[in-house]
């Protein structure tokens, strides 16, 4: 298999890395993520694994001092992947794959990696990382704040994904967002390989979050996971909190009631505490592409 790296890569020790992982986007879609991660001050590296991208795409990441992990790039600059899997289950096998080609686990403390069209960086995810590292968990994943048999994607996706007798344990449990995880490099490179092989076993074309949900409520993994709530501060999924089109139909089933909102005028989504009083400003936000008119103020925001 080729595996190429395009752009300039920094070889200094124990730096951090965002990562994203991307397939028929263009630079529009990509670029509140580049640009809010950016502004967010975020010092390490930012990368993107990309499938099939077109060549003027890869040069504007580039210019953005994005590095580029591919497969293969033909004649004209574009990078292409042929796949019979779905990205969302590929991108897992990519993740691991580079990440022994490029030494990440050498090179980088944490790695953050999220979905790239719905997600913007409020702060440096990292800090939050930091700040908790003492606590031993080596992992981090933000709730969704149903249980799986309360939320109608998720539960099919469970049952359709995994056998009844597992669905019947998870159906219980709480769902955990596959497209906003982090952690240390060493655990989460190894969680990228146990989600894939995890994954290419079940007979859904896109099992991964009911896989790392089943991989994370096992030991060991449950030990070393920090199953984060919206008042944490690391990230919100508003999906299931904020889209105005199903919240009303999860809301008797919400495990969180302090839900997300928006200050308009600085386009902050946050969070109150449990006094009602401080906002709590989520580094990560999921999903907001689900509420038009939050949609509007952020996508203008991280524009440049």
């Amino acid at each position: 298999m080729d595996h190429i790296s395009l752009g300039k890569t920094d070889s200094s020790p124990k730096k951090d890395l965002v990562v994203g992982v991307m397939s028929n986007y263009d630079y529009h879609k990509v670029e509140p993520w580049v640009v809010s991660l950016k502004r967010s001050g975020f010092k390490g590296d930012i990368a993107m694994i990309c499938f099939n991208v077109a060549y003027d795409t890869i040069k504007k990441l580039d210019a953005q001092g994005v590095q580029i992990y591919a497969y293969g790039q033909d004649a004209a600059g574009n990078t292409f992947f042929n796949s019979p899997r779905a990205v969302v289950v590929d991108r897992f096998r990519a993740l691991y794959e580079f990440g022994i080609h490029a030494n990440w686990k050498e090179r980088y403390r944490f790695i953050v990696t999220t979905d790239v069209k719905d997600v913007i960086f409020q702060d440096d995810p990292t800090r939050f990382l930091a700040h908790h590292e003492s606590d031993g968990k080596k992992i981090n994943v933000g709730s969704e704040c149903l249980k799986f048999k309360d939320e109608g994607w998720g539960d099919r996706n469970m049952f359709e994904s995994f056998p009844k007798f597992v669905y019947d344990v998870m159906k219980e449990k709480t769902i955990y967002n596959c497209g906003t995880i982090s952690g240390s490099m060493a655990e989460m490179h190894d969680l990228f390989l146990a989600i894939y092989l995890f994954s290419i076993g079940s007979p859904c074309h896109n099992p991964d979050q009911a896989a790392i949900n089943i991989l994370l409520n096992m030991k060991p993994w449950s030990d070393i996971t920090r199953f984060c709530d919206m008042q944490s501060g690391y990230a919100v999924q508003l999906g299931t909190v904020a889209d105005p089109n199903k919240l009303e139909g999860f809301r008797p089933w919400l495990l969180e009631h302090k839900l997300p909102a928006i200050h308009e005028p600085s386009g902050r989504v946050f969070v109150s505490d449990n006094d009602g009083e401080d906002k709590i400003i989520p580094a990560i936000v999921h999903q907001y592409d689900r509420i038009p008119s939050w949609n509007k103020i952020i996508d203008a925001k991280y524009r440049e």
